[in-house]
């Protein structure tokens, strides 16, 4: 993840979706800004459905909750797409990595036209290097 703060440094809002390192079945959405990368995670529930930390909407699908975090900070972040990811990841020799990207056909990962930096609201106190 290093790889793609060093790549796309000073370029707030892009964000890419991948599976949680530490707890199986959920996922994080991380962010780069301010220079850091900023983790939302993305708990597991049941089945199929997903909530945030506030757990104040639960989602039925991973992709419906991806849908929602969009919505919400559509004019802060801009989906990072998989093949700008795996250009970032080039110069790294682990592969192990850039493999637990999530891949996806959903219209909410591939690249986007915006250009706005806006007032995206994250604590940047937890973030994660």
């Amino acid at each position: 993840m290093r790889a793609i703060l060093n790549y796309f440094k000073n370029n707030d809002g892009y964000f890419f979706v991948r599976q949680s390192s530490s707890v199986q079945d959920d996922y994080a959405i991380s962010i780069i800004w301010q220079n850091n990368l900023v983790h939302v995670k993305l708990h597991k529930k049941n089945f199929n459905s997903y909530y945030f930390e506030d757990r104040l909407h639960y989602h039925e699908s991973l992709e419906h909750a991806i849908d929602y975090f969009v919505k919400i900070y559509k004019s802060d972040v801009k989906p990072l797409s998989l093949d700008a990811a795996k250009l970032a990841y080039a110069s790294e020799t682990s592969s192990s990595v850039s493999q637990r990207l999530l891949t996806s056909t959903s219209k909410i990962l591939k690249p986007s036209n915006q250009s706005s930096h806006g007032s995206l609201n994250i604590n940047t106190s937890a973030t994660i290097g």
